[in-house]
């Protein structure tokens, strides 16, 4: 049966490279073009929200996915094949003998592989874990569009989309089914729909408004979809850009609470449960560290793909099972170079945490792969790629020409908007990527220059701290992930991130990341979810780099001090499991057993056959 899938599965990448269709959809060519990834299990689960990734021409939905998968810290894992790259795992979840990674493209199951496929602006990749005998499930929604007096434009039409698609995608199909143009406009980062000329102002399943997360809702089967449009387009050019600006400036105004009338229920939602600030000191503190290392033990063995609670683990005082650095040889021997420069990063981050030296582990010479990596040599290399970089040359002091890291320096302080903070593509500054690239800078910060640089970006997170506590983001509302980089940050330079500088009437950040802790001892992506891995680890991390702080022990990313003796398991893990056993000198005591019993069983056969 699998054979019979594979032959199927193969035939679709063949006959896509023929295709030669194109959807009816327009790109208005003079704003920003990004594309929208996501990731549903086989549940149903969303276990990567919708998320607007910046694209550039030639790029195809894999390269999308990896520059994704960078800037928001999730793991996308792949075998290269012929065909193309081959997804295994995606932000933790495996493909198994039962289930696969499949290709959604705008609501519709690909034909064609990540790799093959070039995106356009507006496109929604998803990647849908699917059952093998049951690899295409569709959904089947009515749609229909009228206007702001309730005359009909579009009369009641039948879409089938994939099962798990969204409104989006269910709009998308629309266009194509009706010829009716859909425009994607982005404005400075943000995102307005237009479909034949006239904006998308509301959007109705059986009569009732959604009011949560509305282009991202997921469909079900049998849906009555009413979409509502308002003023056309040219009418309505002045107004969306004083609207534009009003956002702009409710989004980067300091300290100003997010404009209710202009957000959805679902940030409302987040904000009501928000308000309340939960007890915190040093001892809640330890226990909840004790709390969520008990999480990460049921999580499994630590393997490649585990980079960030590595980083935490190694200053947790707990012994690490051999299993990760087992995947490194593993994965160093099948790929002798690694060619993804943000994977190469986070490989020697965590070998230096675990007290190896990256410079010549087991023969790979990872900061010289990492020295001379093309990424480097671009005029405008990935931000991440350079926040990264300088982490890793200093997480061990790495003996490294002087030029390299004066050369990574000078393009964070380039890059560095005129409101202090820094922006992971375009002109929009983030409390995200500005709080990790302090994180980088900290251990330059003595020179002048870095100095004034991190000054600016210091008032920028001020600035951008909401009243509620933390930081808001347009795609998610007030994840905690960017209070965790935050503090990571501000630990690195030496600043208390319970200062009454970080303190709001929702708390200090400390105070406010603990707003997000789930009873499994995990952490939250947003307040009113289940619990997260992602946004756990760099919680964990963020935690630790607190507690180091308090002891006066520097950045969390300094693993100078790290010897291998630290991480020498016991025969049993701290985490109760049995820890592989790759040491040569017990095969070589195997090997001698083996030997004398074989010795003994000769002697006795000469000795009684004489």
């Amino acid at each position: 049966m699998r054979k019979s899938y594979a032959i199927i599965f193969t035939f679709f990448l063949i006959i896509s490279q023929f295709s030669f269709l194109r959807p009816y959809f327009v790109i208005a060519e003079t704003y920003d073009e990004v594309v929208m990834i996501s990731a549903v299990d086989e549940s149903g689960k969303v276990i990567v929200p919708v998320t607007a990734v910046p694209m550039s021409k030639g790029d195809t939905a894999f390269d999308i996915w990896l520059a994704g998968a960078q800037e928001h810290h999730f793991d996308i894992r792949y075998e290269d094949t012929e065909q193309g790259a081959f997804i295994q795992e995606v932000a933790h979840i495996k493909a198994t003998d039962k289930y696969f990674w499949s290709f959604v493209i705008n609501g519709k199951e690909s034909d064609t592989g990540l790799s093959a496929y070039d995106v356009k602006h507006g496109d929604h990749l998803m990647l849908v874990l699917r059952d093998l005998d049951n690899f295409a499930p569709s959904v089947h929604v009515h749609v229909s569009v009228t206007d702001e007096s309730g005359k009909s434009i579009v009369p009641m039409t039948d879409i089938t989309v994939s099962k798990d698609a969204t409104v989006y995608d269910v709009i998308y199909q629309l266009s194509l089914e009706t010829e009716k143009p859909f425009v994607v406009r982005m404005d400075d980062g943000y995102m307005s729909y237009i479909l034949d000329t006239y904006f998308i102002s509301a959007i109705m399943i059986h009569d009732d408004v959604i009011e949560e997360k509305e282009m991202t809702y997921q469909v079900s089967d049998e849906d009555v979809l009413q979409i509502e449009i308002e003023a056309a387009l040219e009418q309505q050019d002045d107004q969306s850009v004083q609207v534009n600006a009003k956002q702009r400036k409710e989004t980067h105004d300091a300290k100003t609470e997010i404009n209710e009338a202009h957000v959805s229920q679902d940030v409302l939602k987040q904000k009501e449960l928000l308000k309340k600030v939960p007890p915190f000191s040093k001892s809640l503190l330890q226990q909840q560290i004790k709390q969520t290392l008990s999480f990460f033990k049921r999580q499994g063995e630590l393997q490649y793909g585990d980079e960030w609670l590595i980083w935490g683990l190694a200053h947790a005082d707990e012994h690490i099972s051999n299993t990760y650095l087992d995947s490194m040889k593993e994965l160093l021997e099948d790929h002798y170079v690694i060619e993804d420069i943000f994977e190469l990063e986070k490989i020697i981050i965590s070998l230096s945490a675990l007290g190896e030296d990256a410079a010549n582990f087991n023969g790979h010479r990872l900061i010289n792969q990492l020295i001379r990596h093309e990424e480097f040599e671009k005029a405008s290399p990935s931000i991440n790629s350079v926040i990264y970089g300088l982490i890793a040359l200093d997480s061990r002091a790495y003996d490294a020409n002087d030029d390299i890291r004066k050369h990574l320096v000078d393009i964070l302080l380039q890059n560095q908007l005129s409101d202090g903070g820094w922006a992971w593509t375009g002109d929009v500054s983030t409390a995200d990527i500005t709080a990790m690239v302090l994180q980088a800078l900290a251990p330059y910060q003595d020179e002048q220059d870095v100095k004034l640089a991190i000054d600016d970006a210091l008032k920028f997170l001020q600035e951008e701290l909401q009243e509620i506590g933390g930081y808001y983001d347009e795609w998610s509302g007030y994840p905690s992930e960017t209070t965790s980089q935050v503090i990571i940050a501000l630990t690195a330079l030496g600043i208390d991130p319970t200062s009454d500088t970080y303190t709001t009437a929702g708390g200090h950040l400390l105070e406010h990341l603990f707003k997000y802790r789930a009873n499994d001892g995990a952490f939250k992506h947003v307040i009113h979810e289940e619990s997260n891995v992602l946004a756990t680890e760099q919680a964990f991390l963020a935690l630790l780099a607190y507690e180091r702080y308090q002891s006066g022990k520097g950045s969390v990313f300094d693993f100078t001090s790290m010897k291998k003796s630290n991480f020498q398991a016991d025969e049993e893990s701290q985490t109760g499991k049995k820890l592989s056993n790759t040491n040569m000198s017990n095969y070589l005591l195997i090997g001698i057993v083996i030997v004398l019993l074989v010795g003994i069983l000769l002697f006795r056969r000469i000795k009684r056959n004489t």
